[in-house]
């Protein structure tokens, strides 16, 4: 088997230095084009870092630069952050060890930034976290979240597991960029099968 470490297919940047956690990587493709974002601190600052591929087999990043940013005092980091393109928007999902948010607005592909337009929640209760995207032949996106341990310790043991899925929902955005999100047709599907 042929594994690469991640710091062998790329490096932190030279001009920021990184203080603690730099990991998380998600690769997405915008236009015909392969990008990775990466979750990185400074200490001041909660970043996602922007790489390029340089061929098409994903072995060599370019380093982009500052796809978005915000001071720690407000988001403590971009953990776990997802990339999405919903028609002419892009919308990034991340965990900052609370309840899971997102932010819509557009990518400069020229410049490699991330102009922010709106911010929401995910779902505003503690459940849901780490979530993870999906995309069927038709191009729509479905959000399975983990449901960790530690929300209700008290009510029920996690002595030999770590959670589970939360329920899948199909989401999209609104005309005015606000997430959207709707139980998928499997699951209404499953709910109406008698279980004997």
């Amino acid at each position: 088997t042929w594994t690469r470490t991640k710091e062998e297919l790329m490096q932190p940047p030279e001009d920021i230095t990184i203080e603690g956690d730099w990991r998380d990587p998600y690769l997405f493709r915008y236009g015909s084009r392969n990008y990775m974002a990466v979750s990185g601190v400074t200490d001041e600052d909660a970043l996602i870092l922007l790489y390029e591929a340089e061929d098409e087999i994903l072995d060599k990043w370019k380093y982009r630069g500052i796809l978005f940013s915000r001071k720690r005092t407000e988001t403590t980091f971009f953990e776990c952050p997802k990339i999405l393109t919903l028609g002419e928007k892009m919308v990034i999902l991340y965990s900052p060890f609370k309840q899971v948010e997102y932010i819509t607005g557009r990518f400069q592909e020229k410049t490699g930034k991330f102009l922010e337009e709106r911010r929401g929640y995910v779902d505003y209760g503690r459940i849901a976290y780490a979530s993870v995207d999906v995309q069927d032949e038709k191009g729509d996106y479905y959000l399975l979240s983990w449901a960790p341990g530690w929300f209700s310790q008290k009510k029920f043991p996690f002595k030999n597991w770590s959670g589970c899925i939360a329920t899948p929902r199909k989401i999209g955005l609104d005309s005015q960029g606000r997430l959207i999100q709707r139980p998928c047709t499997q699951m209404d599907n499953l709910r109406q099968k008698k279980i004997l």
